[in-house]
């Protein structure tokens, strides 16, 4: 991964590195540029996604995931962290796979026994 040279303390910076006290303007035209509707919340929206994509990711669990997003509830962040449908479909797999196993570990065990 390529390192980037850090500008300011702030992931959206206002002048000259320093806080930025307003950022609808910015947001605003970008979201115009993206042909986004007038009620979506862009920086909410980036919230979710972050969420979701690190929860489906496998690799951040839910009480990290609460405290990067800074979370008091829990299930605010259950809210907050929708997973992708593959990767639900990922985890019903792997239990159907796991009773299969369970199941060819009895049959093949029972074998045995008789044979």
């Amino acid at each position: 991964m390529e390192n980037h040279p850090q500008v300011s303390q702030f992931v959206f910076p206002g002048r000259e590195g320093r806080q930025r006290t307003e950022a609808r303007r910015g947001v605003n035209r970008v979201k115009q540029l993206a042909g986004l509707p007038d009620d979506f919340r862009p920086l909410h929206g980036l919230r979710h996604t972050f969420a979701s994509w690190s929860a489906s990711s496998g690799n951040v669990d839910l009480y990290t995931l609460q405290k990067l997003l800074t979370h008091k509830s829990f299930a605010t962040t259950q809210r907050y962290a929708h997973l992708r449908d593959e990767r639900l479909k990922n985890a019903a797999n792997l239990a159907g796979d796991l009773i299969q196993s369970a199941i060819s570990d009895q049959v093949q065990a029972e074998a045995e026994e008789k044979g």
